[in-house]
């Protein structure tokens, strides 16, 4: 029973939310007032929580608390009566308490109760000596009462002070949260007094109108002359006909504004009703609706617009329900021979191609599905016309969810992609031949990077004993014959250029087999660009000329060795066109008839012959 008063002790003195509060002087004068009243050198109000005893004023010590179990004031609490111990070293209670035996070295000590209206002892006003006193009587015990009690009435008007701040702060913030809701929502309210035609605005109803609410409410002959005079008329009707009859009326009219402005408001009234059963007055709302009106034709404009574009988009834009069944298509689905009411109330998928059922099955699954449409996945598939024939459309789906995230239904915008996909087929069809151009071509064809590293080779490597991983990642520069190096770098070098290929540089080198013997490749390169003409790779189709290479080299040798006998010999040597003119003569000429060569070549041998060895020339 003790410790359930004690909970209802402590939870009384929370409640006064002055524990672990600063000094106040209020508290600091009554306790200077018990000191000199009973003229002690320590005076404390003390107020006992669970662990401690806690000092809001002390006069007399450097401390502001002291544990509960070596208090005196935890026994002063424990009666209405006040406590008095005239020495505390003759007392079994106190004498070996550690206040006693040391600092503060207590004495005397004399506390009363600090008690509330409902009964529970919070601390104690507390007087205290360090020397001892042969009495404390009855008249000094009502003083210290009487302080107790002025203390606890200090407790008392500081906690409602406190609940008056809390509500008066309180009832700022409602009006300051009144007046942000009135500008959020764009509603004020307004008030009449039909005795004095005196109107009272809020805020929000000065900011509609526009005007400063520093120039006060205006008579109800000045609110009447912000609106069209058309509707001042309409708006004062509405009112008279209130006060004689005691309806509210709810009207829209318009307002101009001092800087020319106008705006469309709401405004709603209601009565107020005098001791008499009269109308007294008027209250109401007044709304700012300019917004909404702009809105709604807006809405209205936008509407326009959809079905404007609903009714001439190429693209056929279908709304189905959560089981994909058609609710609404637009007219171009003419352009597939359907009429749109012929199609509303069927599912999508019984037009599909039946070999793309499982692709349109799927796409409808996922649109449908609580995660929403995958981007990645493939909504491409084939419809049927009216007439039997197939196009391929593309869907891109969007959701409408209700409330709780349920799918209501969908829109979905069908394009014709039929050309795209044939356009697709041919380049499939043109690849596939190309790649078996490739595949089959006895050309080794070779695609490289801007360093010459190979990044794809045809099979046609095998002629040359690599399979293609052999050569992938490698630089073609590494394959070539070494005395054939200078001129592939210069030709590498004038494929990137920018310009136009030189046709003088040589592209014909000796390339490495795997077997390490060396073969001759007649090089023919193709540059790809970007779109702004800058090289990104080449590809390059290279023959193998070594037959050709040989036969001219042998050619090339015999000539020489032809040329270097001719040189030598006694006897003139003379080689002839198919028109009878010398295209050679060998140096013998000049030792024999006394002509240089050069002088012989192109001219006839008769023109040098005598005239009767001529003929049979």
């Amino acid at each position: 029973m003790a410790e359930c008063q004690d909970d209802d002790r402590l939870e009384a003195l929370a409640g006064f939310e002055i524990l672990d509060t600063p000094r106040e002087p209020l508290f600091d004068s009554l306790t200077e007032l018990a000191a000199r009243t009973f003229e002690t050198p320590i005076a404390l109000i003390s107020l006992v929580d669970e662990q401690r005893q806690w000092f809001k004023s002390c006069i007399g010590l450097g401390v502001d608390h002291t544990a509960r179990d070596i208090s005196f004031c935890q026994y002063a609490i424990r009666s209405d009566d006040a406590l008095v111990v005239l020495d505390a070293q003759l007392d079994p209670l106190f004498a070996a308490n550690p206040l006693v035996t040391g600092p503060p070295n207590i004495r005397f000590y004399a506390g009363a109760p600090l008690i509330t209206s409902k009964g529970h002892r919070l601390g104690t006003l507390c007087v205290i000596d360090t020397v001892p006193r042969s009495a404390f009587d009855e008249t000094e015990i009502g003083k210290l009462r009487a302080l107790a009690d002025s203390v606890m009435q200090a407790l008392e008007l500081r906690i409602a002070a406190l609940e008056r701040e809390r509500l008066a702060k309180l009832a700022q913030e409602r009006e300051a949260l009144l007046v942000q809701a009135e500008r959020m929502a764009g509603v004020g309210t307004w008030s009449l007094d039909v005795a004095t035609d005196q109107t009272i605005w809020s805020d929000e109803v000065y900011r509609i109108h526009g005007i400063d609410p520093s120039n006060g409410s205006p008579e109800l002959a000045g609110a009447l002359a912000c609106y069209r005079p058309d509707d001042a008329r309409l708006v004062g009707e509405c009112i008279s006909r209130s006060v004689a009859t005691g309806e509210a009326f709810d009207i829209q009219a318009r307002i101009v504004r001092p800087d020319g402005e106008e705006r469309d408001v709401l405004v709603r009234g209601a009565c107020r009703f005098g001791a008499d059963g009269g109308v007294a007055g008027l209250f109401g709302a007044f709304q700012d609706v300019t917004a909404l009106r702009l809105a709604d034709l807006a809405l209205r404009e936008s509407e326009a617009r959809s079905r404007y574009l609903l009714e001439n988009a190429s693209d056929m834009i279908v709304r189905l329900n959560n089981h994909g069944v058609v609710i609404e298509v637009s007219p171009a689905c003419r352009a597939y021979g359907y009429e749109p009411q012929e199609l509303v109330g069927l599912a999508t998928v019984s037009f599909v191609h039946p070999d793309d059922l499982a692709v349109a099955t799927a796409a409808r699954d996922d649109t449908l599905g609580s995660e929403g449409p995958d981007p990645d996945l493939l909504r491409e598939y084939r419809l049927r016309k009216k007439d039997g024939s197939y196009r391929w459309v593309h869907g891109s789906p969007t959701i409408l969810r209700d409330s709780e995230g349920n799918v209501r239904e969908v829109i979905t915008v069908l394009r014709d992609i039929t050309e795209r996909k044939l356009a697709e087929e041919r380049l499939v069809a043109s690849e596939a031949k190309a790649r078996h151009l490739i595949e089959n071509s006895t050309d080794m064809m070779v695609r490289m990077d801007q360093t010459s590293r190979i990044l794809e080779v045809s099979p046609a490597c095998r002629a040359f004993g690599y399979e293609p991983d052999d050569l992938v990642g490698q630089t073609s520069l590494a394959l070539i014959h070494p005395e054939d190096l200078d001129a592939a770098v210069a030709a590498a070098r004038d494929n990137f250029s920018g310009g136009p290929a030189d046709l003088n540089l040589s592209r014909e080198y000796r390339f490495r087999t795997k077997s390490g013997e060396y073969r001759w490749l007649q090089g023919s390169p193709t540059v790809t660009r970007d779109d702004r003409g800058a090289p990104l790779e080449l590809i390059s189709t290279f023959r193998d000329v070594t037959e050709r290479k040989e036969a001219e080299l042998a050619l090339a040798e015999k000539e020489a060795r032809y040329r270097l006998l001719a040189e030598n010999a006694r006897d003139i040597i003379a080689c002839y066109g198919a028109d009878g003119l010398m295209t050679y003569v060998s140096p013998a000429v000049s030792t024999v008839l006394g002509y240089q060569a050069e002088e012989l070549i192109g001219a006839s041998p008769a023109n040098f012959m005598h005239k009767d060895d001529a003929k049979t020339v």
